[in-house]
């Protein structure tokens, strides 16, 4: 009766649902910048990745700083940028606690919309806005150096797949739960 008691205990514990994990979310985004002014080097056109921890997202509302991209991969007028080189302005997280909008660039140090500051204008720089909150494009800026003299261009962007760990840790309990109760050890005879 002891080992019966044991077994529905640890079956039960198995079927507790383990806390969510903070997962990366990851968008590819393509820029197309103005033809009547494209960038000094390179195509007028350039895609890339940005991500961001899905724990960012937890509290409504606006987030600024730099470091809330954990990951960037964009080549633009001839220069490759990383989080290293590049980083965030603003994080917009819905009342619902979804995604809103994200604003990131070159040059997001003095500014959370990445693109009001003199040094933006006075030296080849860009950023980018977009997000479900602001409809289905986004918002390209760019600067090619000449003060003053700064660009718009178009975003399109898409959510890229990302496995939950959660899910398959709660899927994994479910099932160690399940084949604690269904297994019976032989009685002798």
């Amino acid at each position: 009766m002891k080992r019966r008691r044991a077994r529905v205990l640890v079956a039960c514990a198995a079927l507790l649902p383990l806390p969510a994990l903070a997962g990366t979310i990851t968008y590819e985004f393509t820029v197309t910048g103005d033809a009547a002014n494209p960038p000094s080097a390179g195509p007028l056109t350039a895609t890339g990745t940005v991500s961001f921890d899905s724990a960012e997202l937890g509290t409504p509302g606006t987030q600024t700083g730099p470091d809330l991209i954990t990951g960037l991969s964009f080549d633009w007028d001839g220069q490759t940028y990383t989080t290293a080189d590049a980083g965030t302005g603003t994080l917009f997280t819905q009342s619902s606690g979804q995604f809103g909008y994200l604003v990131f660039g070159s040059d997001c140090s003095a500014d959370p919309s990445c693109n009001d500051s003199s040094s933006f204008k006075s030296s080849p720089n860009w950023a980018v806005t977009f997000g479900p909150a602001l409809g289905t494009g986004g918002l390209f800026l760019y600067s090619n150096g000449v003060p003053n003299d700064d660009y718009t261009g178009q975003v399109q962007y898409q959510l890229l797949p990302t496995p939950i760990p959660g899910a398959a840790w709660l899927m994994l309990s479910a099932l160690v739960g399940l084949g604690a109760l269904a297994y019976r050890p032989r009685q002798a005879r």
